[in-house]
């Protein structure tokens, strides 16, 4: 089985990481990857480099952009370890999410601070 890391120069803007995530699994299927690793923070950016505060994260289009990551997923028949910022009732948590074919509940592991 192969397995990559993926980095790039990600941003505060979704849409712009969420290309290169594209880019980056359409590289890895084409190079029989099955387990494909992003940095921390690929989706949503790495606050505060990238953005000013968590609460500008748009996280209904960080949803949005990993129900597309999934679909690839899927597609490829591999497995994603996506970084992202995840929010809950009370805390914002930066975490790696395994997105994988024939999952409907995505295990995550959060980090204790952001």
């Amino acid at each position: 089985m192969r397995v990559a890391a993926f980095q790039f120069k990600g941003s505060g803007n979704i849409a712009e990481n969420l290309l290169a995530i594209k880019r980056g699994i359409a590289r890895a299927s084409e190079q029989n990857v099955r387990v494909l690793i992003t940095q921390e923070c690929a989706l949503c950016g790495y606050p505060p480099i990238e953005t000013d505060k968590v609460n500008q994260i748009d996280f209904h289009q960080a949803a949005k952009a990993q129900e597309q990551i999934l679909q690839l997923v899927i597609r490829h028949q591999m497995v994603i370890g996506l970084g992202t910022i995840i929010s809950e009732p009370g805390s914002c948590t930066n975490s790696m999410v395994l997105i994988s074919p024939g999952h409907e509940k995505q295990p995550s592991y959060h980090k204790r601070a952001l």
